[in-house]
């Protein structure tokens, strides 16, 4: 078992092309599980150091199991709300509950970051409790703001990601048109001209 954080793969083998693009912490926290697939980001504590590292957010130290198991938990709680709000539908209070009681917004300090010029918020103990607590506090922005709308789901069945539509007209369809969405188009482009075709694109 992997002890050291700095010895953590952070390659981007076998991950997806765009591991980061639902545009918000919390929905880029939810597509760490596939819900197409099953496949787990934060199956076990390195699995969370390095998607931490990736996203830029590195740990300092290795996760224990039970603060991995608390993260997938919090993720768990997250799934159910967004689902919910992305079909239209109230979240569980549950759910809702969970999210309120995680301890992601305890306590936290502020120091003066340099590069911004500006106070900035660090929770207390350490870099993956920084991290919960991002995670909490945009969850908690989403859902008590004016564009529960804009949260939705890619329609692709190999995919379901999270993303925040922040298109100009709130029609963006795709989690990436580089991806599931030029998919679609080579899908299409198929069933017109016969399986063999190649689209020019």
């Amino acid at each position: 078992m992997v002890t050291d954080v700095t010895s953590v793969d952070t390659s981007p083998r076998a991950l997806p092309r765009f591991e980061f693009l639902a545009g918000r912490l919390s929905l880029d926290f939810c597509n760490s599980l596939s819900q197409a697939t099953g496949g787990d980001r934060l199956a076990e504590p390195a699995a969370l150091a390095g998607w931490a590292a990736r996203l830029g957010r590195p740990l300092e130290r290795m996760p224990t199991e039970a603060e991995t198991a608390g993260m997938r938990s919090l993720r768990g709680h997250l799934l159910q709300i967004f689902d919910a709000v992305s079909e239209g539908v109230a979240p569980p209070q549950t759910a809702l509950n969970a999210l309120a009681a995680s301890g992601g917004l305890g306590a936290i300090e502020l120091h003066w970051d340099e590069a911004a010029g500006r106070a900035a918020v660090r929770a207390s103990g350490g870099a993956l409790a920084g991290l919960r607590h991002d995670i909490v506090a945009d969850a908690v922005a989403l859902l008590t703001g004016t564009a529960l709308a804009r949260i939705k789901r890619c329609p692709n069945h190999d995919c379901r990601w999270f993303f925040f539509d922040t298109s100009r007209n709130g029609r963006r369809r795709w989690c990436a048109m580089a991806d599931c969405g030029t998919r679609d188009k080579v899908r299409r482009f198929r069933d017109r001209h016969g399986a063999g075709a190649s689209p020019a694109f």
